[in-house]
């Protein structure tokens, strides 16, 4: 829990995202140089914001993943729980950004939505996506879908947005394309009215859906689009620069896929194979 003086200003007065993050982080970082160990939950606040921002921002999810652990080493010591398994989440999708995507699933699999609150989207995406890395579609698919019926359920469309992407995602390297272009679209009407900066991302699933289909021409249009609405991203941290997108032998040379942790994004740079 943040304490009072910290949070009763964003209360009286909220402040757009933009503003938002850096200045709450200004503000824990004083408190914790005030107070120091004389409150802790300031100093694992501290360290937990920088777990998710750092990922982001600065696209240091191994510096973002130190954050994390030292917050919930700070949390076990002062009886929190719930926080401590919410860090423990945040620390698995940084471990599963640096490539560590077995130790990240161990630690998810264990878990349960409920016992993450407000990040509960972070665990099915997340397991969606690295279960569709290594090969096992299968189990991929029913995290995905998982998320898509979560989302609906509890009427977020947000939620069921990000489920469709992932959706989107595995489909299409399951070879299920015609699928995959339906979900791809869906996930972006929804990402596009909830959650305009992870359009991106799906834009990329999308645009290799087309390419797949051999649409190599709307691919390489949509690539471009999504490179073009990624500076959104410096609503929480500077964008990367601009880089040029080739679909020559139906290939990406470039493609910023930028898969969502909660309030994590980490742009991936790597091909995307037509048979990908």
């Amino acid at each position: 829990m943040l304490p009072l003086q910290l949070r009763r200003p964003t209360l009286e007065r909220p402040l757009p995202s933009r503003e938002f993050q850096p200045l709450l982080l200004e503000r824990l970082t004083a408190l914790r140089d005030t107070l120091g160990d004389r409150e802790p939950a300031v100093v694992c606040n501290w360290h937990g914001i920088r777990g998710l921002r750092w990922a982001c921002a600065r696209e240091e999810p191994a510096t973002a993943l130190l954050h994390a652990e030292e917050a919930m080493v700070i949390a076990q010591a002062i009886g929190h729980g719930k926080y401590c398994t919410l860090l423990s989440s945040i620390a698995s999708m940084n471990r599963w950004l640096i490539g560590a995507a077995e130790a990240a699933e161990r630690t998810l699999v264990d878990m349960r939505d409920d016992d993450v609150g407000m990040v509960s989207s972070f665990r099915p995406f997340v397991l969606a996506w690295l279960l569709a890395d290594r090969g096992a579609l299968g189990d991929a698919r029913g995290w995905a879908e998982r998320l898509v019926a979560s989302g609906q359920a509890k009427r977020l469309p947000q939620d069921e947005g990000r489920g469709r992407w992932a959706l989107a995602e595995v489909l299409r390297r399951a070879g299920e394309l015609g699928a995959a272009d339906a979900e791809a679209q869906a996930a972006l009407a929804m990402l596009s009215a909830t959650c305009p900066i992870e359009v991106p991302g799906a834009l990329a699933t999308l645009a290799a859906v087309r390419l797949a289909q051999g649409r190599a021409a709307e691919g390489a249009a949509l690539a471009e689009e999504g490179l073009a609405r990624y500076p959104l991203i410096e609503l929480i941290g500077p964008a990367v620069p601009r880089r040029d997108v080739s679909h020559e032998k139906g290939v990406f040379a470039v493609m910023g896929t930028v898969r969502h942790n909660g309030f994590c994004w980490s742009v991936i740079r790597r091909p995307h194979c037509m048979n990908a």
